[in-house]
């Protein structure tokens, strides 16, 4: 059974409030896919490293190696579904299509990420936030069994900027 960090609880906290404040401007989606696909509509999915651990842990699948290599879009959406829907991360939430939601939305994510990197900082966790790929790339998914507190990664730095392992 995989250890659950003491932050998971706190970002999936972040997840509810983003749902609710979305859910207050009733965005339209036309199931039209473009959330996910990233490269043809001009998109990077940015997500922390936390919030990789908990769509890593909770998606009912690991993605093919052949799609950890292709960041061109969302490996976890198949034949226009989501399959990772429960535990999709802060930016899937708050991104809409809808025209009439995109002053609000980069608002809540702000908001969102500022909380997050909050509870990082509470649990002593290093900060990383990059696009989605880098956290499933090299073996850097079987990495995220991130301490309590503290460390990191050994082929990273202590900082705040997301660094790609060399190897």
């Amino acid at each position: 059974m995989t250890h659950l960090p003491a932050w998971r609880d706190e970002v999936l906290a972040v997840y509810e409030w983003a749902d609710k404040q979305v859910s207050s401007f009733s965005p339209t989606c036309a199931v039209s896919g473009r959330c996910c696909r990233f490269r043809e509509f001009g998109h990077t999915l940015f997500i922390s490293h936390m919030e990789a651990r908990i769509l890593l842990d909770g998606a009912p699948f690991q993605p093919p190696v052949d799609s950890r290599q292709d960041d061109s879009g969302c490996p976890f959406q198949l034949e226009g579904r989501c399959e990772a829907r429960q535990a999709r991360p802060l930016g899937c939430r708050v991104f809409f299509c809808d025209p009439a939601f995109a002053e609000a939305m980069p608002g809540i994510m702000e908001e969102g990420i500022s909380r997050i990197k909050a509870i990082a900082d509470r649990h002593g966790v290093d900060w990383r936030y990059a696009p989605l790929h880098h956290f499933l790339d090299g073996g850097y998914a079987a990495s995220l069994n991130l301490p309590e507190s503290g460390s990191h990664h050994p082929c990273e730095p202590s900082s705040s900027r997301f660094v790609l392992p060399l190897a």
